[in-house]
């Protein structure tokens, strides 16, 4: 199981996640979930995590400021933001630290559905051990 931190300033969007989406059928487990980045930073400092589900406004430090740490502190955390903005800047920024996805509240059960599924592929692709190449003699 991937270990995936949620990150919302809304609780019923925290408690709707966590509680109601199949994560484990896509094989994620929900490790914590913070209401804002700061707090998101402090838990990933102390504890692994794969993916980091994050709203990008929120009081105290945004999910582009969580995402920016991430990108700089080179961690192999992937990002995906959930947003009610459809902010162009908000994008771009998106880009530049990595994110893997952005997806625009309210979302669909089925587009959630299918980001996660795709990112399991590549979390499973890169924890593969790299094949060489060399032959036996």
């Amino acid at each position: 199981m991937y270990r995936l931190l949620l990150v919302d300033d809304e609780m019923e969007i925290r408690n709707g996640l966590s509680r109601y989406f199949p994560w484990h059928e896509l094989g994620f487990e929900i490790a914590h979930v913070c209401e804002d980045g700061k707090r998101a930073l402090h838990y990933i400092e102390a504890n692994p995590v794969d993916v980091v589900l994050c709203d990008i406004r929120m009081p105290v430090m945004s999910g582009i400021e969580l995402a920016k740490w991430i990108h700089e502190n080179r961690l192999k955390i992937k990002v995906v933001f959930l947003s009610g903005y459809r902010d162009f800047e908000y994008a771009k920024q998106a880009i530049i630290y990595n994110v893997k996805n952005y997806i625009v509240k309210p979302t669909k059960y089925s587009e959630l559905y299918e980001v996660f599924f795709a990112l399991k592929i590549e979390l499973d692709t890169d924890s593969q051990p790299l094949k060489t190449g060399q032959s036996e003699t």
